[in-house]
Order: C-alpha cells, then sequence, then structure tokens
C-alpha cells in the first residue's frame, strides 16, 4: 500500500511517501532561495518521494526566524519559488509551501526590535536560546498578521504549488495565542478555548480565500505543549526555581483539530509539542565554562 498512489482533494501522489518541513537555511541574505535549496529539495524529488512541505516562509518582513531561510513577504519572492517547483514537479512530486510567523519565538535581530517580541500577552520567559520579553499584540497588529497569511497564501498559489500549509505549532505566534499559559488575553482573542482559537480560524478562513478551493490546505498542529510540568530553570543557583504554567493538551489539541475539519482542512499534520517555558527533556547544567570561552572568543573577535 505506502507505493500506491492516493488523491487529496484532487492532488495525487504517486505514492504515500510524503517529506514532511524539514531544513531551512537555504536562503540568501534577503530570503530569497538559492541554488542549494533547489539541490536541496531536488534530491528529495530524484529518491521517489510523492510529496515535499517546504520550511516554514515567514508571511512578513517582521520576526523573520532563522536567518537565511526563504522568505515569502514580497512578490518578489515568487518567481524564483515558481522556478524551482517547476522542475519539482517535473519529477512527478507534488510541492505544498508551509507558512508563518515565529512571535516572541522568533530568534533576536542583530539589532533588537520591538517587533521581536510580539506575542499573544505580555510576560517573561526563559526560552533557551529565543526572547525572554514578550509584549501583546494590538488588535490591529493581529489583524495585520491575519491579512499577512493571506498575501502568503496567495503567493503560494502564484507560485504553481500544490497546497500550503499554516504552522499552528513550534511555538510559532499561531501557537502562543492557543496557548492558555501564553495568552492571557481578555478581547475575542483570548479568554476560553473558543477565544483563543479565533486567531487561527481568522487565518485559515484568510488562507483558503486567497489559494483558493482547487488547492490543498493543511495545519501544522501540536498535539500536547509539553509544559504541564514544574519548570526547572537551570541557572547557577543554589536551589532552581521551580513554577508551573499549563498549556494545551491532547483533549483541547482534538477539539481544535475538529473546529479545522469543519472550516474545510484538508489535512492535519500532528507533531508532538512544544514546551514554552521548558521542555521534557531539560537542557542540563547551566554551561559556564562555555559561556565564558563564548564571551572571550567574542571580545577578541570585536
Amino acid at each position: 500500500m505506502i507505493f500506491e498512489p492516493f488523491t487529496l482533494k484532487g492532488v495525487t501522489f504517486k505514492n504515500r511517501l510524503l517529506r514532511s518541513s524539514m531544513g531551512g537555511r537555504l536562503a540568501y541574505y534577503d530570503g530569497t532561495i538559492n541554488g542549494a535549496w533547489k539541490n536541496f529539495e531536488l534530491s528529495f524529488a530524484e529518491g521517489g518521494v510523492a510529496g515535499l512541505i517546504s520550511a516554514t516562509l515567514n508571511v512578513g518582513p517582521q520576526r523573520w526566524s532563522p536567518l537565511e531561510y526563504p522568505q515569502l513577504s514580497n512578490d518578489k519572492f515568487v518567481k524564483p519559488l515558481a522556478d524551482g517547483i517547476r522542475r519539482i514537479h517535473a519529477l512527478d512530486c507534488r510541492y505544498i509551501i508551509q507558512i508563518g510567523d515565529a512571535g516572541y519565538h522568533t530568534q533576536t535581530s542583530l539589532f533588537s526590535q520591538a517587533q521581536d517580541e510580539k506575542s499573544a500577552s505580555n510576560g517573561f520567559d526563559l526560552l533557551y536560546g529565543y526572547r525572554n520579553v514578550r509584549r501583546a499584540m494590538t488588535i490591529g497588529e493581529v489583524e495585520h498578521l491575519v491579512e499577512q497569511f493571506g498575501d502568503a497564501a496567495r503567493r503560494v498559489r502564484e507560485t504553481g504549488a500544490d497546497g500550503v500549509e499554516i504552522t499552528a505549532s513550534k511555538g510559532y505566534v499561531l501557537q502562543q495565542f492557543l496557548n492558555p499559559a501564553v495568552n492571557h488575553r481578555a478581547d475575542r482573542y483570548g479568554g476560553s478555548t473558543e477565544k483563543r482559537f479565533q486567531l487561527l480560524k481568522e487565518v485559515v478562513t484568510e488562507a483558503r480565500a486567497q489559494i483558493g478551493d482547487d488547492r490543498l490546505l493543511g495545519v501544522r498542529l501540536s498535539a500536547n505543549d509539553c509544559n504541564n510540568h514544574a519548570v526547572n530553570l537551570r541557572l547557577p543557583l543554589r536551589r532552581p526555581l521551580r513554577e508551573h504554567r499549563t498549556g494545551n493538551g491532547i483533549d483541547v489539541s482534538l477539539t481544535y483539530a475538529k473546529w479545522l475539519k469543519e472550516l474545510g482542512v484538508d489535512y492535519l499534520l500532528i507533531t508532538n509539542g512544544f514546551g514554552f517555558t521548558n521542555a521534557k527533556e531539560q537542557p542540563g547544567d547551566f554551561p559556564l565554562p562555555e559561556v565564558k570561552m563564548f564571551f572571550n572568543s567574542t571580545r577578541h573577535l570585536s
């Protein structure tokens, strides 16, 4: 059965081997895909995979994370992607573009910007390697984000891709709005499970309007937020600080999945989850020797 073709909403895959989103630092410094991206994706198509899902392409110029990931925040990125996708299609391989916005989970800009801290609510988290402070997006900023997802979905269609996948996982901004440990809003985007789903609902609705009914629309959704346990802050303290934060579990995620089905989403890509303030596997003791080595080396290079 694994090598038998199947059709999903008019899109036929030659077998049941689909590569999910992976890789990403395969673009020039402005976010345009380069030859390395084409060679990387073509290697899977040449190997017989029936479909590929891209790395996350940022929907806006803000919070571009990580750097050197491809962008889809401007019409200028459409043609290079279209050229690459035509070569993939020539190998009888379907291509789906994943789009997203990292929110405050973004890697810090070279020069720190206020946009890097945007999330569902104000707060402070000890994220490992990402932003510590988050600032609540205004209603206007949320509405603009929905427009950016819609514009990106339109550009996906213009590339000739077979569908679009929306990132509502891996700690990105849509998952931040879904997560009650992060989302403390009291407006239409927070305060209940249904209201926390509102932003994703608007994004999916706008994306469908732009991508059309003849292309696939999927959502990458986390099953478990992985932060229902005490947080051990591995700092050089005698007694590690501890706190409890509760995110979404399987039951709530199943509710989200049912609502997405009602919205006409064609498929869900389910991941285990993401720990905002902690992961289930802690990173270990604070690496003081490595930190000293890092600061000494950068000091000498500066």
